[in-house]
This record gives C-alpha cells, structure tokens and sequence, in this order.
C-alpha cells in the first residue's frame, strides 16, 4: 500500500522543517493522519475481500511493496 510509505516519506520531511514552517507541519500532521486512516480502511476493504474468497495475488502484492 502507498500510505504508510508516503506517510513516512512526509515524517521524515516535516522533521527537518525549521520553526518558520509551523503551518505546513500541521498540514502534513493532517494529511499523515488522513492517509492512517485511509490505510485502516484499506486494510478492513483487502480483509472483507479476502474473508469473501477474492484474493489480491501474492506476488503482485510483493511487487507493489517492493515499489515503495
């Protein structure tokens, strides 16, 4: 998935933002928290999915994590 990837991706920017960026720390502490939760989301989606017989393959499972 590309949440947590992003999400760390945008941590890691916002620690070496100075004090003069407090307005776009909390915009990336929205959108991180946002995209957590889209995650979550995703997560139930792939798990209802999956508990109903369909399966999304396992290597292009790995492919994608792989990607990111």
């Amino acid at each position: 998935m590309l949440e947590p990837w992003l999400n760390r991706v945008l941590i890691r920017c916002r620690k070496e933002l100075g004090p003069e960026h407090e307005q776009l720390k909390r915009e990336i502490d929205d959108f991180v928290r946002q995209e957590s939760n889209h995650y979550r989301m995703h997560a139930i989606y792939n798990e209802t999915c999956e508990k109903a017989g369909y399966a999304f393959p396992e290597d292009m499972q790995k492919a994608c994590e792989e990607d990111y």
